[in-house]
């Protein structure tokens, strides 16, 4: 997926969860993109994107796990895993961090597909339907 297109997808969700007056759907949004991702993964593809130094950063601070002072990180064993340290981050610390992981872990995750598994993630039916709630984007300016 090329950034373009990762940046398209982060901006129907944030679309959504205001055109809905709801900041909750922005997370509900980025979460089934999460795992419409991890579903199109090659097994392979998962352990990489687990791994990952920006995913393994972010998941650690989302749990409050200080890495490079030395504090032992338990590995999240999947989407799952990221998920949840996203919401417990935004419950710990500032709402919006929540969506600012989400983003993190979708974007690190959207790199590594091919063009054969992008294909399958836009054409995911929780996706689509994310993307027509969301409605188009706005018309650049001239």
């Amino acid at each position: 997926m090329t950034d373009d297109e990762i940046q398209s997808h982060l901006q129907a969700a944030t679309r959504h969860a205001e055109n809905t007056d709801e900041p909750q759907v922005e997370i509900d949004d980025l979460n089934v993109f999460l795992r419409a991702l991890w579903k199109v993964m090659s097994p392979g593809q998962q352990q990489e994107f687990l791994k990952l130094e920006h995913v393994v950063e972010t998941y650690a601070g989302a749990l409050g796990v200080d890495i490079e002072d030395g504090e032992e990180l338990t590995p999240a064993t999947g989407v799952e895993d990221l998920i949840k340290a996203a919401k417990q981050h935004g419950e710990d610390s500032e709402p919006d961090m929540e969506p600012g992981d989400l983003q993190i872990f979708f974007m690190e995750g959207a790199k590594l597909l091919n063009a054969e598994q992008d294909a399958a993630f836009v054409d995911d039916k929780a996706v689509k339907d994310v993307l027509d709630l969301a409605g188009p984007a706005p018309s650049p300016r001239a």
